[in-house]
Protein backbone atom coordinates (compact mmCIF):
# COMPACT_ATOMS: atom_id res chain seq x y z
CA UNK A 1 0.00 0.00 0.00
CA UNK A 2 2.64 2.57 0.95
CA UNK A 3 4.80 1.02 -2.10
CA UNK A 4 1.64 2.71 -4.01
CA UNK A 5 1.69 6.11 -2.06
CA UNK A 6 -0.92 5.46 0.21
CA UNK A 7 -0.53 5.83 3.63
CA UNK A 8 -1.58 3.04 6.20
CA UNK A 9 -2.73 2.44 9.71
CA UNK A 10 -2.35 -0.99 11.21
CA UNK A 11 -3.57 -3.35 14.05
CA UNK A 12 -2.22 -6.53 14.28
CA UNK A 13 -1.36 -9.56 16.13
CA UNK A 14 0.67 -11.60 17.57
CA UNK A 15 3.51 -9.41 19.24
CA UNK A 16 6.76 -10.94 19.21
CA UNK A 17 9.17 -8.60 21.29
CA UNK A 18 6.95 -5.95 22.31
CA UNK A 19 3.05 -4.98 22.89
CA UNK A 20 3.76 -1.42 21.04
CA UNK A 21 4.21 -3.66 17.98
CA UNK A 22 0.28 -4.17 17.65
CA UNK A 23 -0.82 -1.14 16.46
CA UNK A 24 0.77 1.14 14.08
CA UNK A 25 0.10 4.88 12.74
CA UNK A 26 1.43 6.10 9.19
CA UNK A 27 4.23 3.24 9.03
CA UNK A 28 5.54 3.55 12.80
CA UNK A 29 4.62 1.59 15.88
CA UNK A 30 2.84 3.13 18.34
CA UNK A 31 5.04 5.11 21.16
CA UNK A 32 4.56 4.25 24.56
CA UNK A 33 3.25 7.69 25.58
CA UNK A 34 0.65 7.06 23.33
CA UNK A 35 -0.25 3.42 24.02
CA UNK A 36 -0.39 4.69 27.86
CA UNK A 37 -2.50 7.62 26.44
CA UNK A 38 -5.11 5.49 24.49
CA UNK A 39 -4.89 2.49 27.21
CA UNK A 40 -5.97 4.96 29.82
CA UNK A 41 -9.47 6.16 28.02
CA UNK A 42 -10.16 2.61 27.01
CA UNK A 43 -9.99 1.61 30.30
CA UNK A 44 -12.28 4.45 31.53
CA UNK A 45 -15.25 2.67 29.95
CA UNK A 46 -14.40 -1.04 29.49
CA UNK A 47 -15.95 -3.28 32.33
CA UNK A 48 -14.32 -6.29 34.23
CA UNK A 49 -15.39 -9.12 31.23
CA UNK A 50 -13.32 -7.02 28.39
CA UNK A 51 -10.00 -9.37 27.05
CA UNK A 52 -6.93 -8.02 26.66
CA UNK A 53 -7.31 -8.23 22.82
CA UNK A 54 -10.70 -5.98 23.55
CA UNK A 55 -8.99 -3.36 25.13
CA UNK A 56 -5.76 -2.94 22.22
CA UNK A 57 -8.41 -3.54 19.39
CA UNK A 58 -10.24 -0.59 21.17
CA UNK A 59 -6.79 2.17 21.29
CA UNK A 60 -5.98 1.10 18.04
CA UNK A 61 -9.34 1.93 16.52
CA UNK A 62 -9.48 5.54 18.70
CA UNK A 63 -6.21 5.68 17.71
CA UNK A 64 -7.17 5.67 14.15
CA UNK A 65 -9.96 7.94 13.93
CA UNK A 66 -7.06 10.45 15.60
CA UNK A 67 -4.49 9.94 13.24
CA UNK A 68 -6.21 8.68 9.86
CA UNK A 69 -4.51 7.27 6.93
CA UNK A 70 -5.75 6.66 3.68
CA UNK A 71 -5.91 2.46 4.31
CA UNK A 72 -6.54 1.03 8.06
CA UNK A 73 -4.72 -2.24 7.74
CA UNK A 74 -6.75 -4.74 10.84
CA UNK A 75 -5.79 -8.37 11.58
CA UNK A 76 -8.45 -10.24 12.93
CA UNK A 77 -8.08 -12.36 15.97
CA UNK A 78 -8.64 -15.89 17.05
CA UNK A 79 -11.52 -16.43 14.34
CA UNK A 80 -14.05 -13.86 13.56
CA UNK A 81 -18.00 -14.43 14.04
CA UNK A 82 -16.89 -13.05 17.74
CA UNK A 83 -13.95 -11.41 16.89
CA UNK A 84 -13.73 -7.52 18.18
CA UNK A 85 -12.77 -6.21 14.88
CA UNK A 86 -16.28 -7.44 13.20
CA UNK A 87 -17.39 -3.53 14.61
CA UNK A 88 -16.16 -2.95 10.73
CA UNK A 89 -18.82 -3.89 9.17
CA UNK A 90 -18.36 -3.51 5.17
CA UNK A 91 -14.36 -3.51 5.33
CA UNK A 92 -13.57 -2.48 1.42
CA UNK A 93 -11.16 -5.37 1.27
CA UNK A 94 -11.10 -9.02 3.30
CA UNK A 95 -8.42 -11.29 2.48
CA UNK A 96 -8.57 -15.06 3.91
CA UNK A 97 -4.94 -16.53 5.09
CA UNK A 98 -4.13 -19.89 4.78
CA UNK A 99 -6.51 -21.85 7.60
CA UNK A 100 -5.65 -24.89 9.11
CA UNK A 101 -6.84 -26.32 12.68
CA UNK A 102 -5.87 -24.66 15.56
CA UNK A 103 -7.19 -22.78 18.72
CA UNK A 104 -9.35 -25.99 18.86
CA UNK A 105 -10.17 -25.10 22.66
CA UNK A 106 -11.92 -21.74 20.94
CA UNK A 107 -12.65 -22.35 17.45
CA UNK A 108 -13.81 -26.21 17.84
CA UNK A 109 -12.58 -29.27 17.68
CA UNK A 110 -12.61 -30.13 14.15
CA UNK A 111 -11.29 -28.02 10.81
CA UNK A 112 -14.78 -27.78 9.23
CA UNK A 113 -15.32 -25.85 12.83
CA UNK A 114 -12.40 -23.95 12.44
CA UNK A 115 -13.34 -22.35 8.75
CA UNK A 116 -17.13 -21.70 9.73
CA UNK A 117 -15.27 -19.52 12.97
CA UNK A 118 -13.34 -17.54 10.18
CA UNK A 119 -15.26 -17.40 6.90
CA UNK A 120 -19.18 -17.85 7.75
CA UNK A 121 -19.60 -14.21 8.48
CA UNK A 122 -17.81 -11.95 6.33
CA UNK A 123 -19.52 -8.72 4.88
CA UNK A 124 -21.59 -9.49 2.22
CA UNK A 125 -20.59 -6.08 0.86
CA UNK A 126 -17.11 -6.60 0.52
CA UNK A 127 -14.05 -7.83 -1.71
CA UNK A 128 -12.59 -11.64 -0.73
CA UNK A 129 -9.20 -12.33 -1.71
CA UNK A 130 -8.59 -15.93 -0.74
CA UNK A 131 -5.47 -16.74 -0.19
CA UNK A 132 -3.50 -20.72 -1.39
CA UNK A 133 -5.83 -22.86 1.00
CA UNK A 134 -5.77 -27.09 1.11
CA UNK A 135 -8.43 -28.78 -0.56
CA UNK A 136 -10.57 -29.88 2.30
CA UNK A 137 -10.52 -26.10 4.08
CA UNK A 138 -11.10 -24.68 0.30
CA UNK A 139 -14.16 -27.46 0.28
CA UNK A 140 -15.42 -26.02 3.27
CA UNK A 141 -14.72 -22.53 2.64
CA UNK A 142 -16.59 -22.44 -0.41
CA UNK A 143 -19.72 -24.31 0.82
CA UNK A 144 -19.75 -21.12 3.47
CA UNK A 145 -19.46 -18.53 1.17
CA UNK A 146 -21.39 -19.84 -1.03
CA UNK A 147 -24.10 -17.38 -0.63
CA UNK A 148 -21.95 -14.32 0.06
CA UNK A 149 -22.26 -12.01 -3.15
CA UNK A 150 -19.08 -10.14 -2.22
CA UNK A 151 -16.23 -10.40 -5.44
CA UNK A 152 -14.10 -13.35 -4.58
CA UNK A 153 -10.55 -13.22 -6.14
CA UNK A 154 -9.02 -16.75 -5.56
CA UNK A 155 -5.01 -17.19 -6.10
CA UNK A 156 -4.14 -19.44 -8.73
CA UNK A 157 -7.42 -18.40 -10.32
CA UNK A 158 -7.62 -14.61 -10.21
CA UNK A 159 -4.25 -13.96 -9.61
CA UNK A 160 -1.14 -15.92 -9.79
CA UNK A 161 2.74 -15.50 -8.52
CA UNK A 162 5.81 -17.65 -9.14
CA UNK A 163 9.93 -17.47 -9.17
CA UNK A 164 11.33 -17.96 -12.24
CA UNK A 165 15.78 -16.94 -12.62
CA UNK A 166 15.38 -14.89 -9.30
CA UNK A 167 12.51 -13.07 -9.85
CA UNK A 168 9.35 -13.03 -8.61
CA UNK A 169 6.81 -13.38 -11.37
CA UNK A 170 2.47 -11.87 -10.29
CA UNK A 171 -0.05 -12.11 -13.14
CA UNK A 172 -3.73 -11.75 -13.60
CA UNK A 173 -5.87 -10.87 -16.15
CA UNK A 174 -4.05 -7.36 -17.21
CA UNK A 175 -1.37 -7.28 -14.90
CA UNK A 176 2.14 -8.99 -15.50
CA UNK A 177 4.36 -7.85 -12.63
CA UNK A 178 8.37 -8.84 -12.79
CA UNK A 179 9.94 -8.04 -8.96
CA UNK A 180 13.31 -8.19 -7.62
CA UNK A 181 13.29 -11.49 -5.22
CA UNK A 182 15.22 -10.71 -1.77
CA UNK A 183 18.19 -13.28 -1.00
CA UNK A 184 15.85 -14.62 1.99
CA UNK A 185 12.72 -14.59 0.83
CA UNK A 186 10.70 -18.20 1.65
CA UNK A 187 8.48 -19.87 -0.50
CA UNK A 188 5.66 -19.81 2.11
CA UNK A 189 5.69 -15.62 1.55
CA UNK A 190 4.80 -15.64 -1.86
CA UNK A 191 1.19 -16.32 -1.55
CA UNK A 192 1.18 -13.27 1.12
CA UNK A 193 2.99 -11.38 -1.36
CA UNK A 194 0.21 -12.14 -3.90
CA UNK A 195 -3.06 -11.36 -1.83
CA UNK A 196 -0.87 -8.58 -0.57
CA UNK A 197 -0.62 -6.86 -4.59
CA UNK A 198 -3.79 -7.92 -5.54
CA UNK A 199 -5.47 -6.22 -2.39
CA UNK A 200 -3.17 -2.76 -3.61
CA UNK A 201 -4.40 -2.99 -7.40
CA UNK A 202 -8.17 -2.99 -5.71
CA UNK A 203 -7.09 -0.53 -3.93
CA UNK A 204 -4.92 2.00 -6.00
CA UNK A 205 -6.02 4.30 -8.53
CA UNK A 206 -2.65 4.10 -10.05
CA UNK A 207 -0.84 1.28 -12.27
CA UNK A 208 0.76 -0.89 -9.93
CA UNK A 209 4.52 -0.48 -10.12
CA UNK A 210 7.12 -3.71 -10.10
CA UNK A 211 9.93 -1.17 -9.00
CA UNK A 212 8.02 0.06 -6.05
CA UNK A 213 6.96 -2.83 -5.16
CA UNK A 214 10.69 -4.37 -5.65
CA UNK A 215 11.53 -1.60 -2.92
CA UNK A 216 8.98 -2.38 -0.15
CA UNK A 217 9.18 -5.93 0.26
CA UNK A 218 13.21 -5.55 0.12
CA UNK A 219 12.49 -2.56 3.21
CA UNK A 220 10.17 -4.22 5.76
CA UNK A 221 11.14 -6.46 8.39
CA UNK A 222 9.21 -10.00 9.28
CA UNK A 223 10.62 -10.62 12.64
CA UNK A 224 9.81 -14.44 13.56
CA UNK A 225 8.66 -15.51 10.18
CA UNK A 226 11.61 -17.57 9.11
CA UNK A 227 13.72 -14.92 10.57
CA UNK A 228 17.53 -15.11 9.58
CA UNK A 229 19.51 -13.80 12.78
CA UNK A 230 22.48 -11.05 11.79
CA UNK A 231 22.00 -9.08 14.67
CA UNK A 232 25.30 -9.36 16.30
CA UNK A 233 24.34 -8.75 19.84
CA UNK A 234 22.13 -11.72 19.37
CA UNK A 235 25.35 -13.53 17.65
CA UNK A 236 27.39 -13.44 20.14
CA UNK A 237 25.29 -16.41 22.40
CA UNK A 238 26.22 -18.61 19.68
CA UNK A 239 29.64 -19.81 17.78
CA UNK A 240 30.56 -17.87 14.43
CA UNK A 241 29.85 -20.89 12.66
CA UNK A 242 25.97 -21.61 13.93
CA UNK A 243 23.18 -20.53 12.08
CA UNK A 244 20.22 -19.35 13.91
CA UNK A 245 16.85 -18.62 12.24
CA UNK A 246 13.65 -17.83 14.28
CA UNK A 247 10.22 -18.93 13.44
CA UNK A 248 7.08 -18.31 15.11
CA UNK A 249 4.94 -20.74 13.05
CA UNK A 250 2.84 -23.06 15.16
CA UNK A 251 0.10 -24.71 13.22
CA UNK A 252 0.73 -28.05 10.94
CA UNK A 253 -0.04 -25.97 7.77
CA UNK A 254 2.92 -23.15 8.72
CA UNK A 255 5.58 -26.21 10.02
CA UNK A 256 4.87 -27.78 6.67
CA UNK A 257 6.05 -24.15 5.12
CA UNK A 258 8.35 -23.75 7.59
CA UNK A 259 10.32 -27.45 6.87
CA UNK A 260 10.26 -26.46 2.90
CA UNK A 261 12.24 -22.89 3.54
CA UNK A 262 14.49 -25.19 5.53
CA UNK A 263 14.78 -27.71 3.09
CA UNK A 264 15.01 -25.01 0.17
CA UNK A 265 18.71 -23.87 2.24
CA UNK A 266 20.16 -26.92 1.05
CA UNK A 267 22.78 -26.43 4.18
CA UNK A 268 24.57 -29.77 4.93
CA UNK A 269 24.71 -28.37 8.80
CA UNK A 270 22.79 -30.76 11.26
CA UNK A 271 19.13 -28.92 12.15
CA UNK A 272 18.75 -28.62 16.05
CA UNK A 273 14.97 -27.21 17.15
CA UNK A 274 14.34 -25.05 20.18
CA UNK A 275 10.95 -25.91 20.61
CA UNK A 276 8.24 -24.49 22.91
CA UNK A 277 3.96 -24.94 22.06
CA UNK A 278 0.88 -23.59 23.70
CA UNK A 279 -1.69 -26.46 24.68
CA UNK A 280 -4.10 -25.00 22.29
CA UNK A 281 -2.15 -26.16 18.84
CA UNK A 282 -1.57 -29.42 17.65
CA UNK A 283 1.80 -30.83 18.83
CA UNK A 284 1.96 -33.83 16.97
CA UNK A 285 1.22 -32.57 13.66
CA UNK A 286 3.53 -29.80 13.80
CA UNK A 287 6.27 -31.73 14.75
CA UNK A 288 5.44 -34.32 12.53
CA UNK A 289 6.33 -32.26 9.41
CA UNK A 290 10.22 -31.87 11.37
CA UNK A 291 10.67 -35.96 12.35
CA UNK A 292 12.89 -36.62 8.73
CA UNK A 293 15.09 -33.58 9.22
CA UNK A 294 16.11 -32.83 12.87
CA UNK A 295 19.11 -33.92 14.43
CA UNK A 296 17.67 -33.22 17.87
CA UNK A 297 14.91 -30.73 19.38
CA UNK A 298 15.43 -29.50 23.20
CA UNK A 299 12.45 -28.97 24.77
CA UNK A 300 11.19 -25.89 26.51
CA UNK A 301 7.99 -25.28 28.77
CA UNK A 302 7.62 -21.29 28.62
CA UNK A 303 5.16 -21.12 31.09
CA UNK A 304 1.64 -22.65 32.35
CA UNK A 305 -0.44 -23.28 29.45
CA UNK A 306 2.33 -24.69 27.39
CA UNK A 307 3.16 -28.57 26.37
CA UNK A 308 5.61 -29.87 29.44
CA UNK A 309 9.56 -30.64 28.04
CA UNK A 310 7.49 -34.49 28.98
CA UNK A 311 4.11 -33.77 26.90
CA UNK A 312 7.08 -32.83 23.71
CA UNK A 313 9.93 -35.56 24.63
CA UNK A 314 7.10 -38.20 24.45
CA UNK A 315 5.95 -36.90 21.51
CA UNK A 316 8.94 -37.07 19.74
CA UNK A 317 9.44 -40.40 21.13
CA UNK A 318 6.64 -41.43 19.16
CA UNK A 319 7.97 -39.46 16.04
CA UNK A 320 11.10 -41.37 16.44
CA UNK A 321 12.66 -38.00 17.38
CA UNK A 322 15.67 -37.91 19.69
CA UNK A 323 14.92 -34.68 21.91
CA UNK A 324 15.63 -33.62 25.53
CA UNK A 325 14.56 -31.09 28.03
CA UNK A 326 16.81 -27.56 27.68
CA UNK A 327 19.06 -26.73 30.59
CA UNK A 328 16.27 -23.76 31.43
CA UNK A 329 13.27 -22.72 30.28
CA UNK A 330 13.79 -20.32 27.67
CA UNK A 331 15.23 -19.38 24.47
CA UNK A 332 18.73 -18.15 24.88
CA UNK A 333 19.99 -21.12 27.02
CA UNK A 334 19.28 -24.44 24.81
CA UNK A 335 21.02 -22.39 21.96
CA UNK A 336 24.20 -22.01 24.14
CA UNK A 337 24.21 -25.29 24.60
CA UNK A 338 23.81 -26.82 21.21
CA UNK A 339 26.15 -24.13 19.72
CA UNK A 340 28.85 -25.13 22.47
CA UNK A 341 28.52 -28.56 21.43
CA UNK A 342 27.82 -29.06 17.81
CA UNK A 343 29.53 -25.64 16.41
CA UNK A 344 28.73 -25.70 12.71
CA UNK A 345 24.57 -26.30 13.06
CA UNK A 346 22.03 -25.01 11.99
CA UNK A 347 19.65 -23.93 15.13
CA UNK A 348 15.25 -23.57 14.90
CA UNK A 349 14.00 -21.63 17.38
CA UNK A 350 9.95 -23.14 16.38
CA UNK A 351 6.69 -23.65 17.72
CA UNK A 352 5.49 -20.27 19.91
CA UNK A 353 6.20 -16.61 18.82
CA UNK A 354 6.31 -16.07 22.58
CA UNK A 355 9.61 -18.03 22.60
CA UNK A 356 11.30 -16.18 19.32
CA UNK A 357 10.52 -13.03 21.13
CA UNK A 358 11.77 -13.96 24.17
CA UNK A 359 15.65 -14.14 22.24
CA UNK A 360 14.64 -11.32 19.66
CA UNK A 361 13.92 -9.16 22.74
CA UNK A 362 17.81 -9.45 23.56
CA UNK A 363 18.62 -8.03 20.11
CA UNK A 364 20.32 -4.55 19.74
CA UNK A 365 17.56 -2.99 18.33
CA UNK A 366 15.26 -3.94 21.57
Amino acid sequence: MEGQGLTTNAFISPHVSHVTERIEFQGKPITEDEFIHYLTIVEKHADEDVTFFEILCAMAFLGFNEKKADINLIEVGLGYIFDATRTIENPLITVICPISLEHRNFLGPELKDVVRNKVSNISKKTNIIISKQDPTTLKYMDEYLSKNPSKKFYLSEEFNIHIEDNKIIYQDNDCLLDIDQPKHFPKFQLSNLACAIQAAKLISNTPLDATKISSSIFAVEMPARFQKINDPKLLEYVNVETTLYVCGSHNPQSAKATREALEDLNTKKPVFMVFAMNKSKDLKEYLKQFSSITTELLAVQLRDGFYSTDEIIQTCDELGMKARPAAKNNAISPIMQISIACPDSLILVCGSFELCGSLLQLSSKQ
